[in-house]
């Protein structure tokens, strides 16, 4: 743009200059001295190179302003990028949960592990918990791809069978199979794929949802209350096996 600024100023100058050297006698005002008058010219001139110059420094101080905002955008952006790495690994780092350390740097490297961490990590099998909660549509979509999944593999077992002796009998089975509830389907012999169904409710990861379905959605869960004969069970298991072993 200064470049711009600067042609167009030294050709508005120079034709300035021109049209003084080629200007007629007979062209000049009568009853006023040709002296004073090509000395008002040139002082025109020197006030008209002077705004220019005065432009020119104008144009370079924007342009300066211009670089410098431009500078200032590109440290933000990469300001940003920055704080949502940072952010990103705090979350990856707190995801990990009872599996990491006790203590993380400020640079995100972690200590080198000690006996006791060593045995914690070999001994808990605990997931991480879930960040946010589930909301009514994820929990729709959960359930809705795992019956679809459940559907699916029984409906492959079907096909991989025999083959059917008509086509009637062959809807007959299949409308079987998609008015059976979940509680009847969770009695196959199948385990669903977590990867997939994450995939479909898309904001949960397949550790989430395989905890939420195994410890509330699933049918299998019992969830009426504990007894009191049960919570002697588990003391008296608890004393015996320790705190660890909840499978067993």
């Amino acid at each position: 743009e200064v470049d711009v600024v600067e042609r167009e100023e030294s050709s508005f100058s120079a034709a300035c200059v021109i049209r003084t050297s080629h200007r007629e006698e007979n062209d000049l005002p009568q009853g006023e001295d040709t002296l004073s008058c090509l000395q008002r010219a040139r002082h025109a001139l020197e006030l008209n190179q002077q705004y220019q110059e005065v432009l020119k420094d104008m144009g370079r101080t924007v342009t300066q302003y211009l670089l410098r905002n431009a500078e200032m955008q590109r440290l933000r952006r990469h300001s940003i990028h920055q704080h949502r790495k940072r952010k990103k690994q705090e979350l990856r780092i707190h995801a990990t949960g009872i599996g990491t350390e006790y203590f993380h740097s400020s640079s995100f490297t972690d200590p080198e592990p000690n006996k006791d961490l060593v045995a914690r990590e070999s001994e808990s099998s605990v997931p991480f918990e879930t960040f946010s909660k589930w909301r009514k549509v994820e929990l729709t979509a959960l359930c809705d791809a795992v019956k679809e999944q459940y559907r699916k593999f029984l409906t492959d077992q079907y096909l991989s069978g025999a083959p059917a002796e008509n086509m009637n009998e062959v809807h007959r089975n299949f409308a079987r199979i998609k008015e059976m509830t979940m509680e009847d389907l969770e009695l196959c012999d199948y385990k669903p794929n977590w990867e997939n169904i994450a995939t479909l409710v898309r904001v949960k990861n397949a550790v989430e949802c395989e905890m939420k379905w195994n410890n509330e959605l699933s049918t299998l869960v019992n969830k009426s209350p504990w007894s009191l004969e049960e919570d002697k069970v588990i003391f008296a298991l608890v004393e015996r096996l320790g705190r660890q072993n909840w499978a067993e």
